[in-house]
């Protein structure tokens, strides 16, 4: 079949029999897209742990206290705040306002919380 023939295939005739009827396709990997969700959860936490581990070791150490050490230590303190605040509140801002995994991430949110979110 030559590149002209393949492009002008059409769909097969059959393609309206999909068992999903319209969703979009992300629907089916919701456990997935949990899995994705607390893993991401996770490790921006950790991340920002390890980082205030970093900022104390510079402020209580002297000799770290230089001035590489402050621009460090304002690095250090600007990825914490990245990893403890902005990160886990856009994950949650951007999958609560997703409408085919709402229902999920609020069930998650329930069930972590252990009562009924709105």
């Amino acid at each position: 079949m030559d590149l002209p023939e393949r492009l002008n295939t059409s769909a097969p005739s059959n393609a309206s029999n999909v068992s999903n009827h319209g969703a979009p396709f992300w629907s089916q990997y919701k456990s997935s897209l949990t899995t994705w969700f607390v893993t991401t959860l996770c490790t921006a936490v950790v991340c920002g742990l390890i980082d205030l581990v970093f900022l104390v070791a510079i402020c209580t150490t002297r000799k770290l206290r230089t001035g590489s050490g402050i621009l460090i230590g304002h690095l250090t303190a600007m990825e914490m705040s990245m990893c403890l605040v902005h990160m886990p509140v856009f994950l949650v801002f951007v999958t609560l306002n997703s409408s085919t995994y709402r229902d999920g991430v609020r069930e998650l949110l329930r069930r972590a919380l252990g009562r009924p979110c709105s």
